[in-house]
């Protein structure tokens, strides 16, 4: 088969947040609401790491400090503005700066400090991004098998679809026997895509992990060894997944050499008890007890700072993953995203303004992101629309067809 036909039964995809809101997953908007205060209620703190009262009395100053600077400015909170904020700060700290060349952001910070009596321990900006990204991974976890009491009859295997997304799963369906390779690129952190591809038979999906070779278990509650995936950058599976920006279940662990290996722990296994398999002095294996990995999921966020970590990690090779499939692929199918992302709209330019490759958009509204991409790209774009109120949760498969068909 040559090359020209590889590329015409390649079909890339962008799943953004509005992808997920349908299953229940917070919007952009409602996650604003949510993270711009940690609650004084005792139910809504004790899930998070906080040491101390004075750490716990520090994330809410802090987060009622920062709105104040927004309202004097006539801004509203935006977690990824804020989180950018804060890693500005702590980056300062950690670098130790002498207090002439400090900003006068930081000189701000640390007179918010004084003001609160809070000593330098309680303000600790690395602690406190613990409990952001705690909070941030709790507001995006969901018992999905939960969610849906609805259900359709699905034809993929012999087993029933979640609504809203049965006819997404059609669709899916529809690609993979039409013998397309089909590259799924996902922005959001939570677990609803892993949850949907249960209904694809585990051999047709990859996304990058595997249990071959991964020396890692963690200890369940019942006391038994569960094996865990890591990162092994190997996409076999005619439908692949790539998680651009990470993921709730992302983990980093350390090796000897300082290098840092991703693995995935599911929900309801403990990052606190790893354990590793080595080659003892006799050469059998044994579980070793690791040293604590970060405690805390690995995922991208920060309108500047994630970028920052493209080239970094496992990163690396998913953003090479999204590059070449992008160049590859002649049909680009974008979802829930609002072109609001400077790192990924670098990436999509290229596509987006060349007339012989073709993206379908859905979305909520068609001519807010008709603006959008006009005041980003041009209008100089084959691009098509399904726009409803709903948007994945109205759309019909036939009509994704028949755009794949043209």
């Amino acid at each position: 088969m040559n090359e020209m036909v590889l590329k015409e039964k390649r079909i890339s995809l962008l799943l953004s947040s509005g992808f997920s809101v349908p299953a229940g997953i917070p919007s952009v908007k409602c996650l604003n609401s949510y993270l711009k205060k940690i609650s004084r209620k005792k139910d809504e703190v004790n899930h998070l790491n906080i040491s101390s009262k004075n750490e716990e009395r520090f994330s809410q100053k802090f987060l009622e400090f920062y709105n104040e600077k927004l309202q004097k400015e006539n801004k509203k909170f935006h977690y990824e503005e804020f989180y950018d904020y804060y890693q500005s700060l702590f980056e300062k700290e950690i670098n130790n700066m002498p207090q002439k060349e400090k900003c006068e952001k930081y000189n701000d910070f640390r007179k918010f400090c004084k003001d609160n009596d809070f000593r330098r321990e309680d303000c600790n900006l690395s602690h406190f991004h613990d409990t952001f990204s705690q909070l941030l991974a709790s507001l995006l976890r969901k018992d999905f098998s939960k969610y849906w009491f609805q259900k359709k009859l699905g034809k993929l295997i012999d087993t029933h679809y979640p609504l809203p997304y049965s006819e997404f799963l059609d669709f899916l369906k529809f690609a993979k026997e039409s013998c397309m390779a089909i590259h799924i690129h996902s922005l959001n952190h939570d677990l609803l895509m892993e949850y949907l591809v249960k209904y694809i038979p585990t051999e047709i999906v990859s996304d990058g992990f595997s249990y071959v070779d991964s020396p890692y278990y963690s200890e369940c509650i019942a006391g038994n060894m569960v094996k865990l995936k890591n990162f092994v950058n190997k996409f076999p599976g005619p439908i692949c997944f790539y998680k651009l920006h990470g993921s709730i279940d992302y983990y980093l662990v350390e090796e000897n050499n300082g290098i840092y290996e991703t693995i995935k722990i599911p929900y309801g296994l403990s990052a606190k008890e790893l354990h590793v398999e080595k080659i003892n002095e006799n050469g059998e294996k044994d579980l070793v007890s690791q040293y604590e990995p970060n405690l805390f999921p690995d995922f991208l966020t920060g309108e500047n700072t994630k970028i920052i970590h493209y080239q970094e990690r496992h990163y690396n090779y998913i953003f090479e993953h999204f590059k070449k499939n992008l160049e590859q692929s002649q049909k680009l199918l974008i979802i829930g995203y609002g072109f609001g992302d400077k790192g990924i709209n670098k990436y999509l330019e290229k596509f987006l303004q060349n007339n012989n490759k073709q993206t379908l958009v859905i979305d909520v509204n068609e001519e807010k992101i008709k603006g959008k991409i006009i005041n980003r790209f041009g209008s100089n774009h084959n691009i098509e629309f399904l726009c409803n109120q709903k948007g994945i949760a109205e759309i019909n498969k036939d009509d994704l067809i028949a755009w794949v068909n043209k």
